[in-house]
């Protein structure tokens, strides 16, 4: 049996970010470390530099755990961009771990954060965003 400590998760490549309009979605899937959070964070400030109103939604349903300091970086993240930043969804697992971070991490963003446990409803606010915001023609 393998020691699950040894085993490096930074190969897995356990993330997604889009576009949306304005804004992004990440996709978690596994355990996310403070190095993905960082090259997400990186990824997204390019994304919301051209929009003063961006909605960042994140599906983090099938995150499996994360890095403490992967949640700091998120948090700072949003403090930083918060005049750029209108609303953030965030869909996780019933996880008590998972839970306990989001919610000290929305109470550090003064409960800013729209958290979903459950997923049908996470996924219904994605369907009415993208409705209401549709991507621009090419």
């Amino acid at each position: 049996m393998r020691n699950l400590a040894s085993i490096d998760y930074r190969h897995e490549v356990p993330f997604e970010v889009h576009p949306l309009y304005p804004g992004y979605l990440t996709k978690v899937t596994g355990p996310l470390t403070a190095q993905d959070a960082e090259t997400i964070v990186s990824r997204l400030e390019t994304m919301i530099a051209d929009s003063d109103r961006n909605y960042g939604f994140n599906d983090w349903f099938e995150a499996t755990r994360y890095e403490t300091h992967a949640r700091v970086v998120f948090t700072r993240f949003v403090i930083r961009n918060r005049a750029r930043i209108a609303a953030v969804y965030l869909g996780i697992n019933a996880s008590p771990m998972l839970s306990m971070g989001a919610q000290v991490a929305n109470t550090a963003l003064g409960g800013f954060m729209r958290i979903y446990n459950d997923r049908t409803r996470f996924d219904q606010a994605l369907e009415d965003y993208r409705r209401d915001h549709p991507a621009p023609a090419m």
